[in-house]
């Protein structure tokens, strides 16, 4: 069971444990979206982490941009951080976004073909970028 779009990480940090304990198989997963709120600064993001992770729940990053309507967000943190942390982390999202929020596109063609020149290139291919720090699932490998 995957629990997400909290609108502030305060509510995982709440209620997160209760949740949790009411789930008899005990698979649940916390997702925060990091926008311009919870994903504004180094240590905005890094308490928002901190503060689900130190309660032993399990937590990804499933959502984020190199900005939003809603202010600046730290991008490069947030890989940064994920990665020291061993936190998964998906940008937002693949192609097709509209109504004024185009600038989420990481590819600009459906097939990958063509990344968009700023948050594509840097989600797939920066530094802490995915085709560097991702790793296969452990259910996918021999």
């Amino acid at each position: 069971m995957i629990l997400s779009h909290f609108k502030r990480q305060q509510t995982i940090e709440q209620y997160g444990q209760e949740i949790l304990n009411s789930d008899s198989l005990r698979n649940t997963m916390f997702s925060i979206h990091m926008y311009g709120t919870a994903g504004k600064d180094a240590a905005t993001i890094k308490a928002n982490i901190d503060n689900v992770t130190n309660k032993n729940l399990c937590v990804v990053i499933g959502e984020f941009g190199q900005y939003h309507s809603d202010g600046d967000v730290d991008e490069d943190y947030i890989m940064s951080y994920c990665t020291q942390k061993n936190i998964g982390y998906m940008g937002w999202s693949w192609k097709g976004n509209s109504g004024g929020v185009e600038y989420l596109d990481i590819a600009n063609q459906w097939d990958g073909s063509q990344l968009s020149s700023d948050w594509g290139e840097k989600l797939i291919n920066g530094t802490n970028g995915i085709r560097k720090t991702s790793k296969i699932c452990s259910v996918f490998g021999n």
